[in-house]
């Protein structure tokens, strides 16, 4: 305060003093060394982007906890920041804190996480991802004090494996009945696929805590029909536990329908049965549909911020 009043107090005598008009910028409170601005790294994305996922950064907001260590023994507080998108040329983008690092040297420490949400007084954030829509990300930890600022960026990661479903009939086939979406479960009674996850930000290993087994579904309770070969393929997004092995149906209505797989050449259907999916990656089925026989074709995996990359399937066409 006392730097930003001498300079008013300067710019007021210059312009008494010579008659000239003050530039306005001088009368604008100066940052501080002592100002914490943290970095943000850009979100690669892959495309296409969906509602539920986060593909990039649009005036996103984010929770960012953060502990001063002469104070806090956990990350139990925290601010929201909005993040644009930012082109490659700028390579992130900074946003201020509002906070100053402490007089006394001591360090304090920065952790992102997505969606917004309270911690509660451990610092933990709990999420339920029951509907398969909720995309949760963590960033590393960033840490600096007065004599030796952050310079790291903090840089989001993607928890949760990413299922695409693209589901339309086989050529010259049709769908008899409407289907309402996808069903995922844990494939055996010891491997339970989970509901809720927490996120701990002050955690060193294992941020993240699964919990409440039961069953995701996601699409539309109201039905809706397979498209023909020649129209657009509904598309059925699941963001899902990782490191689960699952059981994957189409809802339909008359029962839940099996996927029947005749060949598995790339290995990734059997690893999203036998041993689930990887945290951050996106792997996309295609689902053909002749009569009430559903076919799995063109399975593939991607990191899911590194955009798509075929990694083989039954055919070299899409049925």
């Amino acid at each position: 305060m006392k730097r930003t009043a001498i300079t008013i107090v300067l710019a007021a005598l210059v312009a008494s003093a010579t008659g000239c008009i003050v530039d306005r910028d001088l009368l604008k409170p100066t940052p501080h060394d002592s100002d914490i601005t943290l970095g943000i790294d850009v979100l690669p994305h892959s495309a296409p982007a969906t509602r539920a996922a986060l593909e990039e950064w649009e005036n996103t907001p984010v929770s960012v906890a953060y502990m001063f260590v002469d104070s806090q023994t956990a990350f139990d507080r925290n601010f929201t920041v909005r993040v644009e998108d930012i082109d490659d040329e700028n390579n992130g983008q900074h946003v201020k804190t509002g906070m100053e690092y402490p007089a006394d040297d001591s360090q304090v420490s920065f952790r992102g996480y997505y969606p917004v949400a309270e911690p509660d007084e451990a610092g933990v954030v709990t999420y339920d991802i029951s509907k398969g829509d909720t995309d949760v990300m963590l960033s590393n930890t960033v840490s600096g004090s007065l004599t030796a600022p952050i310079g790291d960026k903090l840089v989001f990661k993607h928890l949760l494996t990413r299922v695409t479903f693209l589901m339309k009939c086989a050529p010259n086939q049709s769908y008899p009945e409407p289907v309402f979406g996808m069903k995922a479960a844990g494939a055996t009674a010891i491997d339970r696929l989970m509901t809720t996850v927490s996120l701990d930000p002050g955690a060193t290993t294992n941020p993240a805590t699964y919990s409440v087994p039961g069953n995701v579904f996601c699409g539309d309770p109201d039905g809706f029909v397979i498209p023909y070969s020649y129209e657009n393929p509904v598309v059925v997004e699941m963001m899902l536990e990782p490191d689960v092995a699952l059981d994957l149906k189409v809802a339909s209505l008359s029962s839940d329908k099996e996927i029947n797989i005749t060949s598995d050449a790339s290995g990734i259907w059997t690893q999203l049965t036998t041993v689930g999916g990887e945290a951050g990656v996106r792997y996309t089925v295609e689902l053909a549909f002749s009569g009430e026989v559903i076919l799995a074709q063109r399975i593939s995996a991607c990191m899911w911020i590194t955009g798509d990359q075929h990694l083989g399937g039954n055919n070299d066409v899409w049925w």
